[in-house]
């Protein structure tokens, strides 16, 4: 299959910009939609956040102005990588934060490049690529340079209405985890009563009488115990008490001993800023000691 450079398959590469005269004021509503990084979530853009701004702000941001079918990829920070497509008719504008792709619509299908770009092959390039010293950061010589698998379009569209599918299946199935989410809970609540108030008198005893804190600890370098994954407190997801996707130990390139855990542990984050967290062991894994 023949690869492109991307900057040959596009009209306009370029991130957002800061209005003339310094950084702009952000209202909370207005005439020009602004789109920063944290608007920029995986195949999705969130706005429940979304900043806006005047129309003599838009005027000094002319070459950042967005058009419908841009695809915007995060440039810089802890969320680089990120990419999704914009899908409104309506006056937005970046930050410098977010770069716009502007593909050639004759040649790049603007969903086909945003699905490649959140791919996981594509991800770890883009690891692989970012540079800087305590800030990460993309530039545009290298997304020029992405090297983009250049099928005809009527077969772009094909295989990207094949992932819009997929992603609204996958899109409903979070929805009916979330509402699960909610109702353990409270059917927790229906069954106990409040743990903290015990209206129904339940006996009381002290965790250490009916638990074991007896996981092994383990040499992460070996054969058998590299190719786990590896949960530290970041991995466990505050609301909902889920186990987040988590690389290998041997990718995280682990030196010191773990904790060896199965689905029979119950996992509980001891030390700031992740206090309190709490998940069930899925899965054969390892855990840091701040677990």
């Amino acid at each position: 299959m023949k690869s492109v450079p991307l900057g040959q398959l596009t009209r306009k590469i370029t991130s957002g910009s800061t209005p003339l005269g310094g950084s702009a004021t952000y209202l909370g509503a207005g005439p020009v939609m602004l789109v920063r990084s944290q608007n920029v979530h995986m195949n999705r853009l969130d706005l429940s956040d979304v900043a806006y701004i005047s129309d003599e702000t838009d005027g000094g941001m002319n070459r950042s102005r967005l058009e419908f079918d841009d695809v915007l990829l995060n440039i810089t920070g802890a969320s680089i990588g990120r990419v999704a497509r914009f899908d409104l008719h309506t006056r937005a504008n970046v930050n410098q934060h977010v770069c716009i792709i502007r593909p050639k619509p004759d040649l790049l299908c603007s969903r086909y490049l945003t699905y490649l770009i959140s791919s996981p092959s594509f991800q770890r390039n883009i690891d692989r690529l970012q540079h800087g010293g305590t800030r990460q950061a993309l530039t545009y010589e290298l997304i020029r340079d992405f090297d983009i698998p250049l099928l005809p379009l009527p077969e772009q569209k094909r295989i990207a209405a094949i992932l819009d599918k997929a992603d609204a299946i996958r899109r409903s199935r979070q929805e009916a985890v979330l509402l699960t989410d909610q109702l353990i809970p409270s059917l927790f609540y229906n069954i106990f009563g409040s743990p903290t108030v015990n209206p129904r008198r339940w006996g009381r005893r002290p965790l250490g009488e009916i638990t074991l804190i007896d996981a092994p600890m383990v040499d992460p370098r070996l054969d058998e115990y590299a190719g786990l994954p590896h949960y530290g407190a970041d991995r466990i997801d505050r609301d909902t008490g889920r186990l987040l996707p988590a690389k290998t130990a041997h990718e995280d390139g682990l030196i010191s001993a773990k904790f060896l855990l199965d689905e029979r542990y119950v996992l509980y984050s001891k030390i700031r800023p992740n206090l309190r967290k709490v998940a069930l062991g899925e899965r054969k894994a390892l855990c840091s000691a701040d677990v």
